[in-house]
C-alpha cells in the first residue's frame, strides 16, 4: 500500500507542476493594470550618470518613458524639467545637490511612445565643460506634465556626478 501511495504521489506531483504554463511578467503586471505612462526610474531611485572629462565634449544617454497598458496608438509624452523634484530629492536624503544649469544639457520636451510599443525615450545632451565649469555634481529633475488620456505628474531624477577616470570603488584587503 505504501508502494501504490508514494507513487501515486510522486504522478500526481509531476502531473500537477508540468501542467502550469508559466506566463510573461510584463503580461501579469498589465491585467488589470490601469493604462499609464511613468519614467523607468523615480526620485526613490534615480538614474545616476558618472561622466569621465577627457574624451567628447558632449555625454549622451536616452531617458526612456513606460506605457503599461496594452494596443495603444501612438502617445506623445510631455517632459518638463521640474527643480523642484531635486529639491523633494534632498529633502528625502538630507542632501544639498544643486540643480544642474539649464545651459549645461538638453533634453526634448516631448517623446514619443510609437503605436504598439510600450517604451519611447529621448536624448538626454549634457556638456561637459558647461558642467564641470559650474561643479562636480548636479540633479536634473523631470515630471510627465501630459501624456493624453494616460495619467501624468510622473517625476524622476537624473543624478550626474563627474569623476576623474581613477575614480573607483576600492577596498582595502
Amino acid at each position: 500500500m505504501k508502494k501504490v501511495l508514494s507513487s501515486f504521489l510522486l504522478l500526481s506531483t509531476v502531473l500537477l507542476f508540468s501542467c502550469t504554463k508559466e506566463r510573461d511578467r510584463l503580461a501579469v503586471a498589465q491585467d488589470g493594470a490601469v493604462p499609464a505612462v511613468s519614467f523607468g526610474s523615480s526620485v526613490a531611485n534615480p538614474f545616476t550618470v558618472d561622466i569621465i572629462p577627457g574624451g567628447s565634449p558632449t555625454f549622451d544617454t536616452m531617458i526612456n518613458v513606460f506605457y503599461s497598458g496594452t494596443g495603444n496608438g501612438a502617445i506623445n509624452v510631455n517632459v518638463a524639467v521640474d527643480p523642484t523634484v531635486v529639491d523633494a530629492y534632498n529633502a528625502a536624503h538630507g542632501t544639498s545637490i544643486l540643480p544642474a544649469p539649464p545651459s549645461t544639457f538638453s533634453i526634448p520636451s516631448t517623446f514619443t511612445i510609437p503605436a504598439d510599443s510600450h517604451v519611447g525615450s529621448g536624448q538626454l545632451s549634457i556638456n561637459i565643460a558647461d558642467l564641470l565649469n559650474n561643479g562636480v555634481q548636479f540633479a536634473i529633475g523631470l515630471t510627465i506634465t501630459d501624456a493624453g488620456a494616460q495619467s501624468g505628474g510622473k517625476s524622476m531624477i537624473v543624478l550626474i556626478t563627474a569623476r576623474n577616470a581613477y575614480d573607483g570603488l576600492y577596498t582595502l584587503t
